[in-house]
C-alpha cells in the first residue's frame, strides 16, 4: 500500500530548493520495488533509488521489467510510472 504521508524516494536536488513564486514539487511516478508500489520522482534513475533504498553497490542486480539492468547502466536508466523492479541479493554458501 502506497503511504500518502511519507516523501517519494529519489528526489532531485532541483525539487529540494524552495520556490516562492511556485510549487516546486517534482512530479512523482509509481513504481513497483519488490512487488511494493513505491512513489518516486519522475527523474528517478535505478542508481538513485538504490541510493534511496540503500541496498549498497555489491552483491545484488537490478531486474527492470523482468530484464537484467547491467551495473554499467544504473546511472543513465530512467525509471518510468508503473516500472516493476526486482532487486536481487547474491547469497553464498555451500
Amino acid at each position: 500500500m502506497i503511504n500518502f504521508d511519507k516523501p517519494p524516494l529519489c528526489r532531485s536536488p532541483s525539487a529540494l530548493r524552495y520556490n516562492h513564486d511556485m510549487d516546486a514539487k517534482t512530479p512523482e511516478i509509481t513504481i513497483f520495488v519488490n512487488g511494493e508500489p513505491t512513489r518516486v520522482a519522475s527523474d528517478c534513475t535505478v542508481e538513485q533509488l538504490k541510493a534511496s533504498l540503500d541496498v549498497g553497490q555489491r552483491r545484488i542486480a537490478i531486474e527492470l521489467n523482468e530484464d537484467v539492468v547491467p551495473r554499467s547502466e544504473h546511472a543513465s536508466r530512467q525509471l518510468r510510472d508503473h516500472d516493476r523492479i526486482e532487486i536481487i541479493r547474491a547469497i553464498g554458501g555451500g
